[in-house]
């Protein structure tokens, strides 16, 4: 069986000591004493502090305890299950040695042992783009001006949480319209409803999606007057003009917008590529305006 051995952390946040002081964890046993008393109570100090950072990320799939400040994943089981459609009528044999009727949501068995387990995670695409681009561009012609702004994210993968957290297909909840699976609709998108469960089994598998996206951030056009005139004021100059910010987006994301993530590397949020049911999506605003020279 395949085994990584990875250092847990880099860079611990030691608390207890003046100021909060970062340390790298492979560092800590060639310290010589100091302002601490001993090695043994600074030691003891790092502990605190590392101690329950690894028995948070010891919840993940996968994970073994081994000697302090070293830890243990199977391959793959760091990673997420892969979504693989609807298990179908058609497949009534094949979904018998996983357990599964026609509708439930069907995983990648990617080791083919006939069973779902943390062996059959994978690491499902990356949360930093391939790569990021903008534009600006601005055009001037006889009193018009027009001025452009666009920006590009490509090559993303997004956990969609508000998605996946709104289409459970329970009785008791309103639910996103989805293209749900029944006998007469054999959808490959989205389970069965079943309203006796809180959430269909491996729902969360749902949520990954291409966040890749094209985002036009502001257009505005302009007309400027010399010479104006506004009643018994007189300036050098009139501009009228319009901005319509964030009119256009491009992207095959389903979810609200992709642009909007939660909180990067925090323990409350451990997965950064996720885009929260609570974060605002980018709203379109127009506006019009005049500026007055004088």
């Amino acid at each position: 069986m395949n085994k990584r051995t990875v250092g847990l952390l880099a860079v611990v946040l030691v608390t207890g000591l003046p100021g909060c002081v970062d340390l790298n964890e492979d560092v800590v046993t060639g310290l010589t004493p100091g302002a601490y008393g001993s090695q043994a109570a600074f030691q003891a100090l790092v502990n605190a502090s590392y101690e329950p950072l690894r028995s948070f990320w010891a919840q993940e799939p996968g994970f073994t305890l081994t000697e302090f400040g070293t830890d243990i994943f199977y391959k793959g089981a760091d990673g997420s299950y892969k979504f693989g459609g609807i298990w179908q009528i058609a497949d009534s044999v094949e979904m018998k040695r996983y357990g599964r009727k026609p509708g439930d949501i069907r995983i990648v068995d990617q080791n083919n042992d006939g069973k779902i387990d943390a062996k059959d995670r994978v690491l499902l695409g990356s949360p930093f783009p391939k790569w990021t681009g903008s534009l600006t561009s601005r055009f001037d012609w006889r009193g018009f001006d027009l001025s452009v702004m666009a920006l590009a994210r490509w090559g993303q993968t997004i956990d969609d949480v508000f998605r996946r957290d709104q289409n459970v297909l329970a009785g008791r909840y309103n639910n996103l319209a989805v293209n749900y699976w029944t006998p007469t609709n054999p959808s490959n998108t989205d389970p069965q409803p079943n309203a006796a469960q809180e959430n269909p089994p491996y729902g969360d598998a749902r949520g990954y999606e291409e966040g890749s996206f094209i985002r036009v951030r502001s257009i505005t056009l302009g007309y400027t007057l010399s010479g104006a005139r506004l009643g018994p004021f007189r300036g050098r100059s009139l501009r009228i003009y319009a901005t319509a910010l964030n009119p256009f987006l491009y992207t095959r994301f389903r979810g609200l917008d992709p642009e909007a993530r939660t909180t990067e590397g925090s323990l409350s949020a451990r997965n950064f590529r996720e885009v929260g049911s609570a974060r605002t999506p980018s709203y379109r605003t127009v506006m019009m305006g005049a500026t007055v020279g004088l």
